[in-house]
């Protein structure tokens, strides 16, 4: 078990509230709350894009899968810009399971055997999209295994998809469906 911060649970953790929270932080270009006596007013702040941008780099600086160092310095920066805020913030240490894989690959078996490297590849003009750190990514809290079947190419896994494959006379029961991502 690693020990990790309850700030990691927002901001690492529960990435879909970290959009949230990158909003919010954003608004802090716009200044602090207009009253001390009423907090709430942080929360009414419209946020600017230019500030969910620098909250969205700082987030994505430096490795920060929890119980890293990383996870620590964005739980501290969150907790900061908080504060900021007026609000009231603590980092508060708990104990948590925290899986992480020991090897993670995909292998075409033909003769030879081929190995396809899983890391983000970098996209040109997007320097923040991609990281040599970030290690290869996973789903925390998948089964452990192996997975061997012949593969089955479904589009974008739509129905429409499926019903081409179909209509071929192709089947994707038992097989490994590859599903483009993004539309």
């Amino acid at each position: 078990m690693n020990r990790i911060c309850a700030a990691n649970e927002v901001a690492g953790m529960w990435l879909h509230r970290a959009f949230a929270m990158a909003a919010l932080v954003g608004a802090a270009a716009l200044g602090p709350p207009p009253s001390e006596t009423y907090p709430q007013d942080a929360f009414l702040l419209i946020p600017t894009a230019f500030g969910a941008q620098v909250t969205a780099r700082e987030i994505n600086a430096r490795k920060h899968y929890p119980g890293t160092p990383g996870d620590y310095a964005l739980a501290v920066y969150m907790r900061d810009k908080m504060r900021q805020f007026g609000l009231q913030a603590e980092l508060e240490p708990f104990d948590a399971i925290v899986y992480a894989p020991q090897l993670l690959q995909l292998q075409l078996l033909t003769d030879p055997v081929r190995t396809f490297d899983l890391r983000e590849q970098p996209v040109p003009g997007d320097p923040d999209g991609t990281r040599p750190d970030a290690g290869v990514p996973f789903n925390a809290g998948s089964g452990d295994g192996d997975v061997s079947a012949s593969a089955v190419y479904v589009g974008r896994g739509l129905e429409a998809d499926y019903a081409v494959l179909a209509n071929a006379g192709v089947t994707t029961q038992g097989r490994i469906a590859l599903i483009r991502y993004g539309a």
